[in-house]
């Protein structure tokens, strides 16, 4: 299992002049930013994604239809919404979204957001920072803006 996460600087996103004003199709080109970079040809894929960010139905089929094509060695089978509280998996991401949220951001306030971090940098031997490309296990991405990572 992999876990990849972009941190965007929510201060500095232009929905507006980007995005034709629609939050949601700017949270869509970052999610084909973070899985189309590490689609591996000769390889199938079916990726779940958290239905309640989805307003616009159309939004997970055309993700997978823009991946599939832009990944012409590899099958991206299907991206499915589907309910993250009745999905293990999906509350174990939302979890670590929540841990690398509240390491990125500095936060101490909570022990047991802590003690999670602190149990999740123990395993991947390392602190939550921003990482490269060829981290295996547990890649953290900074976006910039104007470009980059």
């Amino acid at each position: 299992m992999r876990f990849r996460v972009i941190v965007l600087p929510a201060d500095q996103l232009d929905a507006i002049q980007f995005h034709y004003a629609d939050n949601e199709l700017m949270f869509y080109k970052f999610y084909y930013q973070l899985l189309h970079h590490w689609i591996l040809d000769f390889n199938s894929y079916r990726i779940f994604i958290d239905v309640k960010t989805n307003r616009v139905k159309e939004h997970p089929p055309r993700l997978r239809q823009i991946l599939d094509r832009s990944n012409l060695l590899a099958d991206v089978v299907s991206v499915q919404a589907l309910p993250s509280d009745q999905l293990d998996l999906m509350q174990l991401t939302d979890m670590l979204i929540g841990a690398v949220g509240y390491s990125v951001h500095s936060l101490h306030s909570s022990t047991a957001k802590l003690a999670v971090i602190a149990a999740i940098e123990t395993k991947i031997g390392h602190s939550i920072q921003a990482t490269t490309r060829g981290e295996n296990k547990f890649n953290v991405f900074r976006w910039k803006p104007g470009g980059g990572w």
